[in-house]
């Protein structure tokens, strides 16, 4: 009879499935299916809708409804930026980030940026401090904040992005990169978050 040999090593503990809420606009509705697919090893929904900022009644009802949630993303900066940007009203914008992330205490919360290089519609000159207040306001509470304006400011409409260069399809086409590159970021928040809430333990 042969003998059976182990290694004396533990089984491999295989990640839990967390309860994870995506909440955008129209770039989180643009690449709705990359999402979806990057994060299915999480119990993950993706809720967006193009043109809402973070003040909107329907991002706030998805708000309240992902409460309890292990990890909460939140991707509405690009139009934040056009409601609170050209007014110049960043105690505003701080304020209700502020009342979010209290709304979301005990989940691990995850915010995208703005990216910066964009048509001028999109106001890019208040785009820094769009960034700037977010996440001084988020991360001391501990928030992931993705970096989409680092992320994406070497591309435009030659490779990532639409002829407004924020997003990924016109009547041009589809800029797949963009897409995918996008729903990379988000992912890359979401497992920062899921392992500080569940690291791996070590033997």
């Amino acid at each position: 009879m042969p003998t059976l040999r182990t290694t004396g090593l533990p089984a491999p503990v295989p990640a839990p499935r967390l309860r994870v809420q995506v909440i955008g606009d129209s770039l989180v509705y643009g690449t709705y299916n990359e999402l979806l697919d990057r994060l299915s090893d999480h119990d993950t929904t993706v809720r967006a809708l193009p043109g809402r900022p973070l003040r909107d009644p329907w991002i706030r009802e998805q708000i309240a409804a992902a409460v309890g949630s292990d990890i909460v993303v939140i991707a509405t900066a690009s139009n934040d930026n056009l409601a609170y940007g050209p007014a110049g009203d960043w105690p505003g914008y701080q304020a209700l980030l502020g009342q979010v992330t209290a709304q979301l205490d005990g989940s691990c919360t995850v915010w995208v940026d703005v990216r910066d290089r964009v048509d001028e519609r999109y106001s890019p000159a208040t785009a820094a401090t769009t960034n700037q207040v977010l996440r001084a306001t988020v991360e001391p509470a501990g928030a992931v904040v993705v970096a989409w304006s680092d992320i994406s400011r070497p591309h435009d409409s030659s490779d990532w992005f639409a002829t407004d260069e924020l997003h990924f399809e016109d009547d041009t086409g589809r800029h797949q990169a963009g897409a995918a590159a996008y729903a990379a970021a988000i992912t890359d928040g979401v497992h920062t978050c899921a392992q500080r809430r569940s690291p791996l333990p070590v033997h």
